[in-house]
C-alpha cells in the first residue's frame, strides 16, 4: 500500500523511509522539511527554511492556504500554487490510504 504513496520520492536513508510510511498529519517539522528537501518541490529555494522557521508540522502543512504562504514570505504566486497543489496531493494520498485501511479491515471481518 505504501508504494502507492509519495510516488517520486527517493528516501535518502532508512529514517526517511519511515517518514513516508507515516500519515502526513503525524509528520514532525523535520519530516516536513525532509519532504520539501527531497520531494517534488526540492528545487524551490527557501521552502525548507520557511517551514522550519514557522514550525510547519504535518498537520500545519495540510492546513496551508495561499494567505498563510504569503505571510510565511513565499511571494511568488506560481510557487504558492505549486505548493498548494502538492499539499492537495498529499491530502488525497492520505485519504486513499485511510480508505484502503478501512476496506482491508472490512474484508478481514467478513
Amino acid at each position: 500500500m505504501s508504494s502507492l504513496l509519495f510516488q517520486g520520492l527517493v528516501p535518502q536513508n532508512s529514517e526517511d523511509e519511515e517518514i513516508w510510511e507515516k500519515p502526513v498529519s503525524d509528520w514532525s517539522v523535520q519530516d516536513v522539511c525532509s519532504w520539501l528537501q527531497y520531494g517534488p518541490l526540492q528545487n524551490a529555494a527557501g521552502l525548507v527554511q520557511a517551514a522550519y522557521s514557522h514550525h510547519i508540522s504535518g498537520r500545519a502543512l495540510l492546513r496551508l492556504t495561499d494567505n498563510l504562504l504569503q505571510r510565511m514570505g513565499i511571494q511568488q504566486e506560481t510557487l504558492r500554487q505549486s505548493i498548494l497543489v502538492e499539499v492537495l496531493e498529499l491530502k488525497l494520498q492520505q485519504e486513499i490510504q485511510q480508505l484502503l485501511l478501512i476496506a482491508e479491515c472490512q474484508a478481514e471481518q467478513q
